[in-house]
């Protein structure tokens, strides 16, 4: 199949996990149109950031084929090391919910919808696909990532994806999210994490995946 040229917006929520040089890289990459868009962290920034984005006159001249969510993330699971860069197949706005008599119940309880957004567009990738969870405060001790665990049996944990799920799912836009195991999800020892790791990685990925993008 031949390479077609595709319009391409790479969303990442801060400038540590993204850089110049590898955007430059990228943009050439098969005559790819590629954008990048840091949203800042958490669901608002996200969420308002992507929208204005695609509500804006560049989308109206250059359509965009594929939005790719990418960056960091917390493993709730032994067998994701650290600078391993995992594909989320689905994700969940994890404290949306409401407190019935000191329990948390998930709003997904009271509409009756679905608990995770799934990204029903597949792609034939090498990644281990993972159910993710976004959350507005960030894990840091045991019996918080106990509790995640027990209600969403997820595999990381983000502050944004599912906003971008959640924005592209609605919208129709073709979607992907990769993210780089930093750390453990618990008690904030960041002796323990490895960022520049997971970030030399998630890039790699990045590179490898637009380079292999037919339309």
């Amino acid at each position: 199949m031949a390479y077609v040229a595709m319009n391409i917006l790479i969303v990442v929520a801060t400038e540590i996990e993204i850089s110049k040089d590898v955007l430059n890289r990228i943009k050439n990459i098969q005559n790819h149109k590629v954008d990048i868009l840091v949203t800042d962290m958490g669901v608002p920034s996200a969420m308002y950031h992507l929208s204005k984005y695609l509500f804006s006159e560049k989308t109206k001249v250059f359509p965009l084929d594929l939005v790719v969510n990418i960056g960091i993330a917390g493993s709730f699971k032994n067998n994701l090391q650290n600078g391993e860069v995992v594909q989320v197949v689905q994700d969940t706005y994890a404290d949306l919910g409401f407190d019935d008599k000191g329990e948390f119940k998930h709003i997904s309880e009271l509409t009756n919808d679905s608990l995770f957004i799934k990204n029903q567009h597949s792609f034939a990738l090498s990644l281990k696909p993972v159910k993710g969870i976004t959350v507005n405060t960030v894990t840091g001790n045991e019996k918080r990532r106990l509790q995640l665990m027990q209600k969403y049996h997820p595999d990381i944990e983000t502050m944004e994806s599912a906003a971008i799920f959640d924005v592209c799912t609605k919208e129709n836009i073709p979607f992907i999210a990769f993210r780089a195991i930093s750390n453990e999800v618990g008690e904030r020892d960041k002796s323990n994490w490895n960022i520049s790791l997971a970030v030399h990685n998630l890039w790699l990925t990045l590179f490898d995946f637009i380079n292999s993008l037919k339309k």
